[in-house]
């Protein structure tokens, strides 16, 4: 017998006390039986069925048990379920906000980069055109050697690059100035990016007439 306090507060314990009466008749048969002839082995085979039926039995009288119990359990999940949907619509919705934004921000990125491209094209047009005539054309020049790893600040990356900008062209020495070559800061680029690198990659040289400064263009990965 099941002791009483072992049988929860909610569930009938004459119910289960019928259910253990049920029970315990085809048990105490079951185990008083000794199979030692082909009678006990005919008589085994009709306890056998017996005890399936009997557990059956109790099987179905515990499903009538447990309904109250398993109402109260999918109450509880159709509850839990109301709470969790805002959380999860918030976390949709952010998701959403943050993948428009990245890729708004790497159309906003491409967009700048193409400018930037055809405004160096067009530098570089410009002058190519003036070094045929014999004279450079002062002014900012793009990239000035081979872009640096990208460096990542929170989850933007930056593109650090070391650019000039002439400044004065009278003051550039005549070593940078070549007639021939498609332009004074062509030649001017090459000699700042061969020049040797400090800690913080800052080309190691100084020309008069000539600004060098470190430039970070935003990159989306």
């Amino acid at each position: 017998m099941i002791p009483e306090k072992q049988i929860p507060k909610d569930v009938d314990v004459q119910i289960v006390r019928s259910i253990e009466k049920e029970r315990n008749g085809t048990i105490a048969e079951s185990a008083a039986l000794q199979v030692i002839c082909q009678a006990d082995s005919d008589n085994a085979n009709i306890l056998l069925r017996k005890l399936t039926a009997g557990a059956k039995i109790v099987k179905t009288r515990f499903v009538e048990i447990k309904q109250p119990a398993t109402e109260t359990l999918r109450q509880i999940r159709a509850l839990e379920a109301d709470i969790l949907a805002p959380l999860e619509e918030a976390k949709r919705g952010l998701n959403q906000r943050l993948m428009d934004w990245r890729a708004a921000e790497r159309q906003r990125i491409a967009e700048a980069q193409a400018k930037a491209d055809e405004k160096r094209r067009e530098r570089e047009a410009l002058e190519e055109q003036h070094a045929e005539e014999g004279h450079a054309v002062p002014g900012p020049e793009p990239v000035i050697e081979t872009p640096a790893p990208l460096e990542v600040t929170d989850t933007t990356k930056v593109r650090v690059s070391w650019e000039i900008e002439i400044t004065d062209i009278k003051k550039v020495p005549q070593e940078y100035i070549v007639i021939n070559e498609p332009s004074t800061r062509a030649n001017v680029r090459r000699a700042v990016s061969a020049a040797p690198k400090g800690d913080d990659k800052e080309p190691l040289i100084e020309i008069p007439g000539v600004r060098i400064y470190q430039e970070e263009t935003p990159v989306y990965a």
